[in-house]
């Protein structure tokens, strides 16, 4: 199978029936050694700064601010390469924890999905009546993409993950956000509530009765104002005494209240008397809902979901789960000939078809290690999915799933390294757990080890500002990291599956002396990888920036194709944990030897990095025979008679629970486009 940026064979995550030459599959890599420098002794100042370093002082400002003596090329013994021995030197790359310091690592999901909202023309038939999950009625007379349109519906979405027990909330942010002078609606606002039906309150606001008198000798106006206040007043005592909240009571509610019920509270008025008190009552009522859902809205905006992680500096913002749109969720290339079962369909006819909404969910950071973790991610897909019209997984539409991973602590350059060490080497193979599509098609997922920019750099030669001057600038320290390397990275085994390139990859990796540095080279801030590392920090990462494209301290991983089968989302983000905690936690030999096992096929992946089977069987079990890559029962090409996730939190097709190895299993068979690197457990 030809690779793009590096070449080589991907590594096979579990095994299973041997091939005819016997043995499993055994990739290598191919290392350049760098040329060592000259051995120059350290000045009396540079050896002083270093004494300090062994010391326990600060580290990594040592290195910046010691001027290399370049006037000796005396050879012999070199006290500053002793002093950075790493079988004697404590790693600066790895500062220690302070102690008592939880170290939890988080997981934050964002899940991009198309939304069928209503029928695309006002008054238009129902396209899959079958289905039964009920269209907005009222938001077809609405454009989709405007801002009443859309905060009507992502407002919609905020209300059933509350019902649902999932702590949404709605803000007042940019980009979609409505004009009220202009749209007639406000941040809190759902024009589809306006329907007596959606109203929580409706059916208990039945029981409430008043009795309103006319006063002899009132004049007409003071009539009406004082029976409307005083009706008013009572409307609003009644949802206190009863514990009903009035910022719940759509207007819907209130207007059928005005014109049924409040004509029979008016005693002794007029025909003009009493018309006029039911329209000035409906003012004063609305008024107050508005007035109790601003306040409302306002309590709840910074309610903080029990179970988020408060990570140090973290902004509040991402403290609950949230909902906004994301445009590069499109149903632009979503024709009739990419679905199957779709004839008769034209381009106008699908697009007349529904009005949609193109909306990503963002979950708090929660705790992997919790359980209800995984809880709220299944209650959330699950409550869009009983509820809504939720395309099913299609290339076409541009939905992705994104999972960033963080660390209560921070992150340490340390594990940064080792972590991008072990993703580029496994990639490739990592990419075959997705769709095709998500690697090769897409500019908003793109791979690390042909598309970063140290790969580019890579490719044009020295110069490029993106690789590290550390070579120049502290030979000396580059040794260390290079002796580091070796600690970790199998560079002397055998040439035959790998390039030098990406050997070449791994090695500049180990080659930058800050998280900043490494971060620019692996992915910037207009670079969307596979992994995205946005991150920065010296040997420790800082504190999360607040405000849109922040650096959020996290690590962005951006393959998986949307979903909200919460199962098939959690064995992923199980697979990418298990890989950032053995990165973590495992000391240099053990890694080293990981990482030789898995490249020369002694070990897989799911051994080496204690992946539960189960995960793996199931990705093995949905794998196209013939490219390799992970495949949904249609192919890619969905039914247009049910284009729809089914209900739940599960599988979005409701495939059959049992399959047979003859209809799943990987074959080898003329013409495949990848050797069997997977095969069935």
């Amino acid at each position: 199978m030809s690779q793009r940026g590096g070449g080589g064979r991907q590594v096979r995550w579990a095994s299973g029936t041997r091939n005819s030459r016997g043995g499993a599959a055994s990739p290598y890599i191919r290392h350049r050694p760098y040329p060592p420098g000259p051995g120059n002794r350290l000045t009396p100042n540079e050896e002083f700064a270093m004494c300090a370093l062994l010391a326990g002082e600060p580290h990594e400002d040592h290195y910046r601010s010691i001027e290399p003596d370049w006037s000796s090329d005396e050879e012999g013994d070199d006290p500053y390469q002793r002093a950075l021995d790493p079988r004697t030197t404590a790693n600066p790359d790895d500062p220690p924890l302070a102690p008592g310091t939880r170290n939890r690592t988080t997981v934050g999901v964002e899940f991009e999905f198309l939304l069928a909202v209503s029928p695309g023309v006002l008054g238009g038939p129902d396209p899959h009546p079958e289905d039964g999950r009920a269209l907005a009625q009222r938001l077809a007379r609405y454009p989709s993409g405007s801002g009443a349109f859309d905060v009507s519906v992502r407002n919609m979405i905020v209300d059933t993950l509350r019902r649902n027990g999932i702590v949404a909330v709605k803000s007042e942010e940019g980009g979609f956000m409505p004009d009220p002078a202009f749209d007639g609606v406000n941040w809190w606002d759902n024009l589809e509530a306006a329907d007596p039906q959606d109203d929580p309150n409706a059916a208990v606001l039945d029981g409430w009765a008043a009795h309103a008198q006319r006063i002899p000798g009132m004049s007409p106006d003071d009539t009406v104002a004082t029976a409307a206040g005083m009706l008013a007043a009572s409307f609003r005592q009644f949802h206190d005494d009863h514990g009903l909240g009035m910022y719940d009571t759509r207007d819907g509610t209130i207007e059928r209240i005005a014109q049924t019920k409040i004509p029979q509270f008016l005693h002794g008025f007029n025909d003009s008397e009493r018309a006029a008190t039911c329209a000035q009552f409906e003012t004063l009522s609305k008024r107050t809902v508005v007035d109790e859902v601003m306040k409302h809205q306002r309590e709840i905006e910074d309610e903080v979901d029990p179970i988020a992680v408060a990570l140090p500096g973290i902004d509040p913002a991402y403290l609950h789960w949230t909902c906004i749109t994301d445009a590069s969720v499109s149903t632009d290339e979503a024709l009739p000939q990419v679905y199957s079962f779709a004839e008769g369909m034209t381009s106008e006819s699908m697009e007349d078809a529904y009005k949609w909404f193109n909306g990503e969910l963002r979950s708090p950071p929660l705790d992997y290690n919790n359980p209800t973790t995984r809880v709220a991610l299944r209650n959330a897909c699950a409550g869009l999915r009983d509820v809504y019209r939720i395309h099913k997984p299609m290339k076409q539409v541009g939905t992705g799933l994104h999972v960033h991973f963080g660390q209560e602590a921070g992150w340490t350059l340390l594990h940064l390294k080792k972590f991008a060490t072990l993703w580029v080497l496994l990639e490739q193979s990592l990419e075959t757990l997705h769709r095709w599509d998500r690697s090769h098609e897409t500019r908003y997922c793109r791979p690390i080890r042909s598309e970063s920019p140290l790969a580019h750099a890579l490719l044009q030669g020295t110069g490029s500002p993106v690789l590290s001057n550390l070579r120049t600038r502290d030979p000396h320290l580059s040794r260390y990291y290079n002796a580091i390397l070796e600690q970790h990275l199998p560079l002397s085994i055998d040439v035959d599956f790998l390039s030098s390139f990406l050997t070449d990859f791994a090695t500049e990796i180990w080659q930058f002396d800050t998280i900043t540095g490494l971060a620019r080279a692996l992915s910037g801030r207009e670079i969307y990888g596979h992994v995205r590392f946005r991150v920065s920090g010296a040997s420790r990462s800082n504190a999360p920036e607040q405000g849109p494209g922040s650096l959020t301290q996290t690590l962005e991983v951006r393959i998986m194709q949307g979903t909200l089968d919460a199962d098939h989302i959690w064995r992923w983000i199980s697979i990418v944990e298990r890989m950032l905690i053995w990165s973590r936690d495992t000391p240099a030999a053990e890694y080293r030897a990981g990482l030789e096992d898995m490249l020369r096929g002694r070990r897989q992946p799911l051994t080496v990095l204690g992946i539960p089977r189960d995960d793996i069987t199931w990705f093995s079990l949905h794998r196209h025979h013939r490219t390799g890559y992970f495949e949904y029962p249609d192919r890619g090409r969905v039914d247009w008679r049910q284009p729809f996730m089914s209900p739940g939190h599960g599988d979005t097709y409701d495939w059959p629970s049992r399959k047979t190895p003859t209809t799943i299993r990987r074959r080898n068979r003329p013409g495949d486009e990848s050797d069997s690197d997977w095969e069935m457990l």
